[in-house]
């Protein structure tokens, strides 16, 4: 039995609708149906469904949803800051499965992201993301790279930062170490995502791609609301060869 709707391709016996607690709508837009209604894919818009892959990836674990896809108007921004971005849906060129492409160019379902692009170490602290009135959090897609984070920051490290002094996720560890001691906050509980050639690293928590292949993924984080309002991270495992292509996995600090 498949699921269809907001997130598609989810096996029901895994994910039960009837199990999850009630999630608020996101900017007003409907919300999940209570048990297994079909509707009509391509009526949604993209970021509803990938905010509930997101956050049904925290409360109950791996979700499957469409692959998320940067095309080069974004993929090539480098400042960072709140954007106005556009997501469509639609087949791969293959026809094996669906895809979200998310643009600058602009189109039908908008939304405010958080973008923090690729360079030598970008971090963002949650607090200017609480601030910045996105709903959503974007970086650059991961081929190589490392996501590290903590209650109070998110950093996007390059596979060759500062690699000459050094593996560049002990350099990421211990920026992110003087940045909680600057600012009083406790940086001991972490998450630090790594391509898995990486994968048995010290410290390292969750890995994506597999062996023998080159190693892709994006990682994403919607703000909940609330008081004060909670960011959910996740990274979708973009890598053909394995298993885990287009699985949503939690990121959280531990």
């Amino acid at each position: 039995m498949r699921v269809h709707g907001l997130l598609e391709d989810v096996d029901a016996q895994k994910f039960n609708w009837t199990d999850m607690p009630a999630l608020p709508t996101l900017q007003g837009r409907r919300s999940l149906p209570a048990h297994h209604e079909k509707v009509d894919d391509m009526a949604i818009n993209p970021w509803t469904a990938i905010g509930y892959a997101i956050r049904s990836a925290h409360i109950v674990g791996d979700t499957k949803g469409a692959a998320v896809r940067l095309d080069n108007s974004i993929a090539e921004d480098e400042t960072r800051g709140v954007k106005t971005l556009y997501c469509g849906r639609a087949q791969s060129n293959d026809g094996s499965h669906n895809v979200y492409t998310i643009t600058a160019e602009p189109g039908a379902h908008g939304e405010q992201v958080y973008w923090l692009p690729w360079g030598q170490n970008p971090m963002a602290a949650i607090s200017a993301l609480n601030n910045s009135g996105a709903t959503f959090f974007l970086t650059s897609e991961f081929s190589g790279c490392y996501f590290v984070g903590c209650n109070g920051v998110v950093m996007h490290t390059a596979a060759g930062y500062k690699q000459n002094q050094g593996h560049p996720l002990a350099h990421a560890l211990a920026e992110m170490q003087e940045w909680g001691e600057e600012l009083d906050q406790d940086t001991s509980q972490r998450f630090v995502l790594a391509p898995f050639s990486e994968g048995t690293r010290p410290g390292v928590t969750d890995v994506y791609g597999t062996a023998g292949t080159a190693h892709r993924s994006v990682v994403m984080g919607w703000k909940q609301p609330g008081t004060p309002p909670q960011w959910c991270f996740a990274y979708q495992d973009l890598t053909m060869t394995t298993s885990r292509f287009g699985i949503w996995r939690r990121l959280r600090p531990q």
